[in-house]
């Protein structure tokens, strides 16, 4: 390559990167490279006319509020996303599912509060996530049923009580039901032979005086607005069974 050619190349580096550095984000900011600066460009909005090509974009410190699936099915390639200071609110479910590269997540110094189930589906590549300096309250999880299960021994004897113990956990808190054999906590009450006691994410079931109607299957239900999932606990006379199963979310 000539001296005036090299020249050339290094004048025209200088005045694209003053081009790129005074005007909204474009492709004057990545034209010679897989590397988008677009931060500090007072942007609202994630740029949709950017090279496919990109494989890092920066966004950080611009006014972006809202992203979505949407935002950025266009960059496929990306292996470097910084969307930190802005004033995102919410990470909704399936944000970066089309970016299968991404190694590096910025999402710091936002304003987020809520990270839906599913935001992070399918970033099997994720090495760094950052989400320090926000004010995150809900992580949104489906009910899981950590045990569902009997607290006294294994035999059973009429006239004995029998404690049956079903752990759940989930974001929100799931809301547990219990279904009798009889059906959804029948014959239960307080005082009575048959209770079902609910406290934050555990239900626990007392029978006093346990007779041959009290056999069957017990199921623990929990459910929250990312889906529903059960336990079935069989107890017939001196033996007991244990089956456990997860309801696919229909949200």
């Amino acid at each position: 390559m000539t001296g005036k050619l090299k020249r050339f190349w290094f004048l025209l580096v200088i005045i694209l990167n003053e081009i790129a550095s005074t005007t909204p984000c474009s492709t004057f900011n990545c034209l010679l490279s897989t590397t988008c600066r677009c931060n500090s460009k007072d942007l609202t909005t994630v740029p949709q006319k950017l090279p496919r090509r990109i494989t890092e974009l920066y966004l950080n410190t611009n006014d972006i509020a809202t992203i979505h699936p949407s935002s950025f099915s266009r960059y496929r390639r990306l292996i470097k996303l910084n969307l930190s200071q802005n004033r995102i609110t919410s990470v909704p479910a399936g944000t970066f599912s089309g970016l299968p590269d991404l190694k590096e997540l910025h999402l710091s110094s936002n304003k987020i509060t809520t990270i839906q189930r599913g935001a992070f589906t399918n970033l099997l590549q994720l090495q760094k996530l950052y989400l320090n300096t926000n004010n995150i309250n809900t992580i949104q999880s489906e009910p899981t049923i950590l045990s569902f299960r009997r607290v006294d021994n294994d035999t059973s004897v009429q006239e004995e009580t029998l404690h049956l113990v079903c752990e759940v956990s989930g974001m929100p808190k799931p809301d547990i039901t219990v279904t009798l054999p009889s059906g959804p906590n029948t014959n239960a009450m307080s005082g009575g032979r048959v209770t079902v006691e609910v406290k934050n994410t555990t239900a626990t079931v007392t029978i006093t005086g346990v007779t041959a109607a009290d056999a069957g299957q017990y199921i623990c239900i929990a459910t929250n607005p990312s889906g529903s999932a059960s336990a079935t606990l069989s107890f017939i006379s001196t033996w007991l069974y244990t089956r456990s199963f997860r309801t696919p979310s229909v949200f």
